[in-house]
């Protein structure tokens, strides 16, 4: 299934969205092997993405405030 959100950073007035296909159960494919097995994060209004898996890691954070918000998003999800 897939979910998207939006998520503020608590540092900065900068909001995320995120595009995440989450299965029932974790795999080899998700993130540590996870459940989401696919997942984008940009800045909305942007086109960049700042942090790209797609059964294996395409794009890395960004830098420290993406990777908050990707433990957010695992918390949620994985």
């Amino acid at each position: 299934m897939w979910h998207e959100g939006r998520i503020g950073s608590t540092t900065s007035n900068t909001i995320y969205q995120y595009w995440a296909k989450v299965y029932e159960t974790g795999s080899e494919h998700g993130i540590n092997q996870g459940k989401v097995s696919k997942l984008t994060i940009r800045k909305v209004g942007e086109t960049r993405d700042l942090y790209n898996y797609d059964r294996g890691l395409d794009v890395g954070c960004a830098n420290d405030e993406v990777r908050a918000v990707l433990s957010i998003i695992l918390a949620k999800y994985n």
